[in-house]
């Protein structure tokens, strides 16, 4: 499966979810979610500055699908979402069967 980096900005909606429990709690949560669709998060990020992401996720095991997309925005708490789809340098270089290697 794939290593995926996903970025959010929360509604005021998802911001009011952070403050009535903790950012402990959602971190937990969204654990939770990801375990149930097989992954695991390697790191979750909070960002305290004024920029375009709210919060960050290091996933393993997940497919980078529209499904999955879809599902968290229709939550309520997300105001936008972003999933990049991440590979090692071993992985780009073809060393395992996980990326098709190209060469000029």
């Amino acid at each position: 499966m794939a290593r995926v980096i996903q970025k959010g900005k929360y509604t005021s909606q998802g911001w009011q979810g952070v403050l009535d429990t903790s950012f402990a709690a959602r971190e937990e949560a969204v654990r939770a979610t990801v375990a149930a669709w097989g992954g695991t998060i390697e790191a979750m990020y909070f960002n305290s500055t004024n920029s375009d992401w709210d919060w960050m996720i290091i996933v393993d095991g997940v497919d980078p699908n529209i499904q999955s997309k879809a599902q968290i925005l229709a939550s309520g708490s997300y105001e936008s979402i972003v999933v990049e789809h991440v590979v090692t340098a071993a992985e780009a270089d073809g060393a395992d069967d996980s990326v098709q290697h190209k060469t000029a």
